[in-house]
């Protein structure tokens, strides 16, 4: 799928050469979230997140574009029934193809918008180099201003979550004794962040 995904993005950049193409930028924070699954809890810590976006836009009112965002993490929880500690650091990753509006308003410098997205979100264990791909999608509202044609500043808040299917485990080694966070836990994030969008193509 991720291979799809980078078929996609090579495609919004051939098109850039005839339509408009918003590359972002950005960065930002997300904040802690608290997971519960079968044999534990814990808790994705919050931090710096950054990415881009490749966005085609559609008449100046829609757009379908390509997100890519990155954040290093912790994961601190507890599992199994002796309550053992399961804390590693967690790089975390989402690639989603987004949908999104603009509204239109008095000022035309000024585009509040809102959309959806899905994809793949996949995270790395660093302690065991275990990795976990599962389902990913977000929602995002804000505003983008735009000062030239060329250039725009976007505000953003959105909430990021990654779907943890049944039967699948994240496991880390513990004193040779296998903990891990189970299935049915799904991630959620409430983020914002900030980007400079960047007109390409005419």
């Amino acid at each position: 799928m991720k291979k799809l995904f980078t078929l996609l993005a090579m495609f919004l950049l051939v098109q850039a050469q005839a339509q408009t193409i918003n590359f972002t930028p950005f960065a930002g924070y997300v904040f802690d979230d608290h997971v519960d699954y079968s044999n534990g809890y814990g808790t994705v810590k919050g931090g710096f997140i950054y990415g881009g976006t490749l966005e085609y836009v559609i008449q100046d009112v829609s757009s379908v574009g390509l997100l890519y965002q990155h954040q290093d993490s912790q994961f601190d929880g507890f599992t199994g029934l002796a309550i053992l500690p399961t804390n590693f650091d967690l790089g975390g990753n989402y690639m989603l193809l987004q949908g999104t509006r603009y509204f239109p308003v008095a000022n035309d410098k000024v585009k509040p918008y809102a959309g959806l997205g899905a994809g793949v979100a996949w995270f790395n264990n660093k302690a065991t180099e275990e990795s976990l791909t599962k389902f990913g999608w977000d929602f995002h509202l804000g505003a983008k201003f735009s000062p030239s044609d060329r250039f725009g500043i976007k505000i953003q808040a959105q909430l990021m979550s990654a779907v943890q299917a049944a039967g699948g485990s994240f496991y880390v080694g513990t004193g040779g004794v296998g903990t891990g966070v189970s299935g049915y836990s799904t991630i959620y994030q409430f983020g914002l962040t900030g980007g400079i969008a960047i007109a390409l193509g005419h």
